[in-house]
């Protein structure tokens, strides 16, 4: 069933790249009211949440009506998580689960069902594939969760260094995989570059690297790709959310509207023009297991009304900081 899941996805979100701007914008505004809806319906945080803000899901239209909903803070996800955040009826030992410390150093837990996790390894496989990797590359994540092993044969080979792990057994993996693409936490792979000696750098060649799942800085993914010697890319995720935008071969972000439906707001909650700076809030669009509905991540990001020459028809992320 998994492996149906993410065949069937990985077709989808190669496809939506051939769609038009127009289309992409109006699934992402159906698949905003079906989530929402969702989450009313059947998840007990948000029923009780938008009782209590004198909201009625049935009525709920779309991006105009967002306004009229309460944000979600990790903070309410920690307390709410499993029994009152997770949907009716969801089965959690079937899904996968996974927690990020943050800077914080207090575990967000979260869980996605199975559908949801092929979906989102999908749109990391085209992240991959908007920056020139090929099945064959063989590749080393940096990440808090493994995942379970993915590989074909010779193809899509993935292994797993962990976050917490010392600076020096990182290295020490990295030399063992001798990866062609490294994919992790920009802070780490900084900090690994910064440690590199000529020795390892024989080993540890890799062909491309992304960063993801905090914010990276044209500083850190510089000095990152001058150590290494190949191409550094950065991609907006969270490990909540997955994937909100990346950057393209042109180096310019987008905006990943088959996944999340992000706001930009003014500090009283308005929506600010194309091109002003704004809080942005996200809502996902594919995980019904458990919705994160208007969830504030407290990074501030700019939307363009360009148009990106790479061909891609997802919107142009201008800049975000944390």
């Amino acid at each position: 069933m998994f492996w149906g899941h993410l065949l069937t996805t990985a077709i989808e979100v190669h496809l939506n790249q051939l769609k038009s701007p127009s289309t992409l914008q109006s699934e992402a505004a159906r698949r905003l009211v079906q989530s929402v809806r969702h989450a009313g319906r059947h998840v007990a945080y948000y029923r009780d949440c938008f009782r209590q803000a004198g909201v009625n899901v049935d009525t709920f239209k779309g991006p105009e009506d967002l306004k009229k909903l309460p944000f979600l803070t990790k903070d309410d996800v920690r307390n709410a998580f499993p029994d009152r955040i997770v949907a009716d009826g969801t089965d959690i030992e079937t899904c996968h689960y996974s927690a990020t410390t943050g800077s914080t150093g207090r575990s967000l837990p979260f869980i996605y069902s199975p559908k949801t996790f092929a979906f989102y390894l999908s749109t990391n496989l085209r992240v991959y594939t908007m920056i020139g990797y090929k099945p064959w590359y063989n590749c080393c994540y940096i990440k808090y969760t493994a995942m379970d092993p993915m590989n074909v044969g010779p193809l899509f080979r993935f292994h797993h260094i962990p976050s917490v792990a010392p600076i020096e057994q990182q290295i020490a993996m990295l030399k063992q995989h001798r990866p062609d693409f490294i994919d992790g936490y920009a802070s780490i792979i900084h900090e690994i570059s910064r440690r590199m000696t000529e020795e390892d750098l024989e080993l540890i060649r890799p062909k491309m690297i992304l960063c993801n799942s905090e914010m990276s800085t044209v500083h850190q993914r510089n000095a990152i790709s001058e150590v290494f010697g190949c191409p550094v890319y950065d991609e907006y995720s969270t490990e909540e959310t997955w994937m909100v935008a990346s950057l393209c071969k042109k180096q310019r972000y987008h905006l990943f509207t088959d996944n999340v439906w992000v706001e930009f707001l003014d500090p009283d909650g308005n929506e600010v023009k194309p091109g002003e700076p704004g809080e942005m809030v996200l809502t996902t669009l594919r995980s019904p297991a458990m919705p994160f509905i208007r969830y504030r991540i407290g990074d501030i990001g700019r939307l363009s009304t360009e148009t990106c020459n790479c061909g891609s028809p997802f919107p142009v992320l201008e800049s975000f900081e944390g």
